[in-house]
Formats: C-alpha cells, sequence, structure tokens
C-alpha cells in the first residue's frame, strides 16, 4: 500500500489538478491523505465532494509543513505495515499518469531507500530540483547534474525535498517522525532526508519519476543582495514564512551539519549575514 500524504493550506485550485493527477494513474494501490492546515478557501468541501475517497486530517494552522507531515506520518504509522510506502507531495504538483508506477518500481528495486523525484518547472519545463548536495565549508547546496549516462537514478545525494519523496514505511519507524517543534516550515525536509543518511539508509533521485511545480512562491524568499528595508530584514529573519527563519536555521545547523563545519556554519547565519545586510544597506 501506498500512502500518499499532501499538506494544504489555501491552495485549492492547485490541489485539485494534484489529486485528478493521482486519479488518473495507472497504479491504484494507494491512499490518499490531506493535511488541511486551516484553510479558509473551502478546500476540505471541495475535497470531499470531488474526490470522496480522500482522507482530510484538520489542522489550526498552526502545523506549518513540517507539522503537517508530522501529522500525516502519525497517522499512517497507526494502520500501516513495514512493506508498505509513505509519499509526500507538495499540493502544487502535477504529473503524468505513470508517474506513482514509476516511482514505486524505482522503491521496490531499492528497498533500503528513500527515493525523490525529478521536479521541473510546469511552465518552463527547466529543472527545479534533482537531489541537493552540500558544502557545509561554504553552507551551499547545488543541485545535481542530470546525466544521460544509463542509470535510471541520481545518485550520491546529499539531501531530497518533499517534491514527491517515497520512503519505506520500516525507514520512517527507524529514523522517527519530523521535529516541528523545531523546524516547523522550511528545512525541515532536508533535516528530515539527512537524518534519513545519517541512519544509515540511502537517497536517490528516481530520473523518470517527473513532477512538475507551480513555482508561483508564497513564502518569503529574500534575495540579500538588494537594499532591504529594516521591516523586510525582520520578516525575513523573524517569519516563520520565511526560507531564512533564524531559528530554523540555527536548529538545521545544530541537527544536520557536521561538529567541524558548525562554529563556521553559525557564524555565516548570524554575524557574517548582519555584515552581508549592513554592506547592502550602505
Amino acid at each position: 500500500m501506498l500512502y500518499i500524504l499532501i499538506p494544504i493550506h489555501n491552495n485549492v485550485e492547485d490541489v485539485v489538478k494534484c489529486l485528478t493527477c493521482i486519479q488518473r494513474q495507472t497504479y491504484t494501490d494507494y491512499e490518499v491523505i490531506i493535511i488541511n492546515d486551516g484553510s479558509t478557501d473551502n478546500s476540505s468541501s471541495i475535497i470531499k465532494e470531488k474526490f470522496p475517497n480522500s482522507i482530510i486530517l484538520e489542522g489550526d494552522g498552526n502545523l506549518w509543513w513540517g507539522g503537517a507531515l508530522h501529522k500525516g506520518i502519525e497517522y499512517v504509522l497507526n494502520c500501516a505495515y513495514n512493506s508498505d510506502y509513505i509519499l509526500m507531495l507538495n499540493n502544487d504538483l502535477v504529473f503524468n499518469y505513470d508517474y506513482l508506477d514509476t516511482l514505486i518500481k524505482g522503491a521496490d528495486i531499492n528497498p533500503d531507500t528513500a527515493v525523490g523525484s525529478l521536479c521541473l518547472n510546469q511552465k518552463t519545463k527547466v529543472l527545479v530540483d534533482s537531489g541537493v548536495i552540500i558544502d557545509w565549508k561554504r553552507l551551499s547546496f547545488t543541485h545535481k547534474e542530470v546525466l544521460n549516462d544509463g542509470d535510471d537514478f541520481i545518485r550520491d545525494i546529499d539531501v531530497l525535498s518533499t517534491r514527491g519523496l517515497i520512503v519505506p514505511v520500516h525507514i520512517i519507524k527507524n529514523v522517527g517522525n519530523f521535529i516541528p517543534d523545531r523546524i516547523p516550515h522550511y528545512l525541515s525536509d532536508y533535516e528530515y532526508t539527512i537524518r534519513i543518511k545519517k541512519c544509515g539508509w540511502k537517497l536517490l533521485t528516481a530520473k523518470k519519476a517527473v513532477v512538475y511545480l507551480n513555482v508561483n512562491q508564497t513564502g518569503i524568499h529574500t534575495k540579500w543582495t538588494e537594499k532591504l528595508t529594516s521591516k523586510s530584514i525582520f520578516e525575513t529573519i523573524f517569519s516563520l514564512k520565511s526560507s531564512s527563519n533564524l531559528k530554523s536555521w540555527l536548529w538545521f545547523i545544530h541537527t544536520s551539519c557536521p561538529r567541524r563545519y558548525k562554529p563556521i556554519c553559525y557564524w555565516k547565519i548570524t554575524g557574517g549575514k548582519v555584515l552581508e545586510i549592513i554592506g547592502n544597506r550602505l
């Protein structure tokens, strides 16, 4: 059985497109679990009407990404077998009719592995995500190159996102759940997949399991090279909607960074960032 977890918050149009893609799959042994984190756009009613077999777990708007997946995983673990899979999906993804079939086959031949999807921009078909390698010394993240080398998988990956991440239940039981009290939103999937690798399991991206992302971002993604107002700096550092949220970065480095690189990484996101901001404001 494949359990598909889809967190949502006020994005029902994209959610319907995603669920329609699932409904048309050649692979049918699945259960869809929607984690609705306090949507105000009538999402639950629309989903119940159009996709009555979906299970909806309700949140109060304070789950965020990590909390929503934590809630979904807790639900699944109460009924799943070790041989089952959990697929974590962004709600703004679409994909072809054979996507689940391709991903399941990739997971079946790699039993001790978390398998990610190849993610492209819906409009331009430009690569968005292929799996990431981390240079901790520079605190830099680079997407792996997609090579035409006859291998159906991208290997030697440090990080996978949840834009189509399938994980065997037995790995999740070994690794544990997300930690939303520490990393509630951005970086939660990075921390989780790094933890999977630290526990001795593998990370791969299946080249033929392709998803297409609506890249219209709703969070705060500040470009530090720009001159920023005091208000925008405050929101960038402290808002949970921000991919630069300081608390999340501190916890991410604490939990995920190799010990020898922690001092330089802590400096880069604190004192180093302050100097960068000052330089851009001068």
